[in-house]
């Protein structure tokens, strides 16, 4: 290549990278991971939950009881400004006690500061599972038939 052809690369690579990274963030509620993850207080196991703001938000992120849909465990609550947030959730509820096995789901509700509008608001899935040594998967392969790993 020629030095020409070179430097017309690297300011294209430039670009690219300067031009993402001034990109505006979007709203967004990933899924967890890992997903699915095991809170047995033995395992230390904990997983994360990432979301993005476009502007500044007043935000809640909560998880809900798969059965009673009653708030279990309140992970963020308070005003942001935008940008690119992870929150780690243990699998506990507000009290510290472990939730049981089940899948929960978890709402991230961004309200504007001044009105009070709602501005995004989505739902995803967390699931809670703690294998025993007598399953005969493995947790690799639990975590692979969830789509883990």
């Amino acid at each position: 290549m020629t030095r020409k052809w070179i430097a017309l690369l690297g300011m294209l690579i430039a670009f690219a990278i300067g031009g993402a990274a001034s990109a505006q963030p979007e709203w967004a509620l990933y899924q967890n991971d890992p997903n699915p993850f095991c809170n047995d207080p033995g395992s230390r196991d904990v997983t994360i939950i990432a979301f993005a703001l476009a502007e500044s938000a007043r935000v809640s992120l909560e998880v809900f009881d798969p059965d009673t849909t009653e708030v279990v465990k309140v992970l963020m609550y308070g005003e942001l400004n935008a940008g690119q947030y992870q929150v780690v959730w243990d699998g506990t509820d507000d009290g510290g006690d472990p939730l049981p096995e089940g899948s929960y789901p978890y709402v991230l509700t961004a309200n504007d500061i001044d009105t009070g509008a709602a501005l995004f608001e989505d739902a995803l899935t967390a699931t809670i599972f703690c294998p025993t040594l007598s399953d005969e998967e493995s947790w690799g392969q639990i975590k692979r038939r969830f789509g883990a790993e």
